[in-house]
Formats: structure tokens, sequence, C-alpha cells
């Protein structure tokens, strides 16, 4: 498992981006690598991949607050991010949202995020602390439970697009994989 900070993560993930890109263009051969340097790719890639799912995970919990501290139903916000049949669970949940007058305050809290990668498949664990991202309804304060931390996962798929986000995982199963 692979797990550091968002900001590290994209530091990382540009870090490598820039070296690639460099690592590319130096180079003038077409001829393909030798096969020492060919295991290092695939164990880079990995890591890549594993990085590139710790920053999908950070922006999709981003752009949930965002979308429900704010109301924002627009399908927009999720592309890249969801499959296309979650972005849909997504939008009916903000909808209901909207229709009931909810908005949520604050922010949800993320920590100990762990990524793994088998071929074009992915899995997201991590932390979620909703105590501090609280709702209104129509102005008027709720009172949620205070749960604390508590597992949330996911499963992503890497398609031409890039990865994203096609499934969350039951409590129950999560909880048996995580602990927070």
């Amino acid at each position: 498992m692979f797990a550091i900070s968002g900001d590290s993560a994209r530091r990382a993930l540009l870090a490598g981006i820039t070296t690639m890109t460099l690592s590319l263009s130096a180079c003038g051969s077409n001829e393909p690598p030798p096969p020492d340097e060919r295991k290092t790719s695939t164990a880079d890639k990995t890591a890549s991949d594993e990085e590139v799912l710790e920053l999908l995970a950070t922006d999709l919990w981003k752009t949930r607050k965002e979308s429900q501290n704010t109301g924002n139903t627009s399908r927009v916000q999720f592309e890249g991010l969801l499959s296309p049949a979650l972005t849909e669970v997504e939008l009916t949940r903000l909808q209901r949202y909207k229709k009931a007058k909810l908005l949520r305050k604050g922010a949800p809290e993320i920590t100990a995020i762990e990524t793994s990668v088998s071929g074009s498949t992915g899995q997201i664990l991590l932390c979620l602390n909703e105590d501090n991202w609280t709702a209104e309804e129509d102005g008027d304060p709720l009172d949620p439970p205070s749960d604390g931390f508590k597992p949330w996962g996911a499963t992503a798929e890497h398609t031409p697009d890039g990865w994203t986000v096609t499934a969350e995982m039951e409590t129950e199963i999560v909880k048996k994989k995580k602990t927070c």
C-alpha cells in the first residue's frame, strides 16, 4: 500500500511527470529499453497509478464538499472523477438535498489514504470524519451524530481517459480492510 499527503502526492506526481518528460525529450532513440529498465518502468507505473488514485480520492472529496456546500448540481464537476453511473447516483443525492433545502457547512477530514492497483482496477481506502462537516436545512442547523473517523472505500477503473471511481464499497466490506 502507498499513502502520502495530498500536497506531497501532487508534488511527487508533478516531479515524476517532469522527469519522464525530460527523459523522453533527451532520448533520441526509438529502441525499447533493455529488459532491466522495463521492470523499473512497470514498478514506477504502478507507483504513479497509486499516486493518481490518491489524488482522485482527494479531488473527489473536495468536489463533494464544494457541491454539497453550495448546492451545485452540475454533472460537469464530476467528469473525470466518477463513472457515468456513479455520477448519476451523486447527482440524485444532490438533487434530494436541494429539494430538502439542505446544505452542508464546513469540510470533511480525510486521513490515512491507501491505494492499490491491479492491472486496470484500483482500490481506494481512507479514514473519513464528517463531524466538522455539518448541515443546515432551510437555514436551520441540524445536529448530526458525531461518529469520528470511519473507513470509506471505493473501486476505480483505468480507462483511456484515466482513472475514475466506479463504485463505493459497502461499509461492512471496508471495515474488514481498513481501521481508523
